[in-house]
């Protein structure tokens, strides 16, 4: 009977002490001098872009051409942005993530038309550049800096795509075949 009361009285300790995650989790500061160029396109022409240092928006029209718009990044954002490319190892990753660099068994997937992407994060003085295209999808199962940066492509374009100013110009008109 003692040993069930001292267990019970240790777990019920442990359940008043532990902490969610949102209790635990720290926010690493981020550094002054932190910015972000994301861009992501079919056609090397007409690349879709985030620029928090230049507070520049592109995005690709398709037969349109290109619009282009002013944004200012909040803290807030800017904050977001940093953890994003901070998690997993992203700013480790140094080769290209395509299927050329990822295939280890001799064959390469293949996607058409294929999105390739490079981020260029800036902070601490330093330029760190990720590249790669969409044909890193296929090889997240076997290959954790592919899903990383499949991760993170994913989530950055859908902060861009969510932010008012990429909103407010006008839809792309067509398809890239």
């Amino acid at each position: 009977m003692k040993k069930i009361a001292a267990m019970l009285l240790l777990v019920l300790l442990a359940a008043g002490c532990a902490k969610t995650p949102a209790q635990t989790a720290k926010t690493e500061q981020m550094p002054q001098d932190f910015a972000i160029c994301f861009a992501w396109w079919y056609n090397l022409e007409q690349k879709n872009s985030m620029d928090t240092a230049t507070g520049k928006l592109q995005k690709d029209l398709l037969a349109d051409g290109t619009a282009s718009a002013e944004f200012q990044p909040d803290e807030e954002l800017l904050q977001q942005l940093y953890e994003l490319v901070s998690r997993d190892g992203f700013l480790s990753i140094s080769r290209e993530m395509t299927a050329q660099e990822l295939a280890t068994d001799g064959t390469a997937a293949g996607v058409s038309p294929n999105t390739c992407y490079e981020i260029t994060v800036t902070m601490n003085g330093k330029q760190t550049v990720v590249r790669g295209d969409q044909t890193a999808a296929a090889y997240t199962d076997t290959d954790a800096d592919a899903a990383c940066f499949v991760a993170v492509t994913d989530e950055l374009q859908q902060i861009v795509r969510e932010l008012p100013e990429w909103k407010a110009m006008p839809e792309s008109d067509g398809a890239y075949q």
